[in-house]
């Protein structure tokens, strides 16, 4: 069993790595199912991620823009 510490380990090397990540990816990859807490808390260290609504609203693409504040 994954921690949520290890999860959100997991999410930020998807984003670092692709730039982007999505609930469906967080899930099938990660086995992560709360991945809007896990992105408010890499907001509340600094790091600068847009949402971007897929397919009429369906859902989420959280799209990585720096890591540290820093446009």
């Amino acid at each position: 069993m994954k921690t949520m510490e290890t999860k959100t380990k997991y999410i930020e090397e998807q984003l670092n790595r692709y730039g982007s990540i999505t609930s469906w990816i967080a899930f099938e990859k990660y086995q992560v199912t709360r991945l809007s807490y896990i992105i408010n808390r890499f907001l509340q260290r600094g790091m600068v991620i847009n949402s971007l609504p897929v397919e009429d609203n369906k859902y989420v693409k959280y799209i990585l823009i720096s890591q540290n504040g820093a446009i």
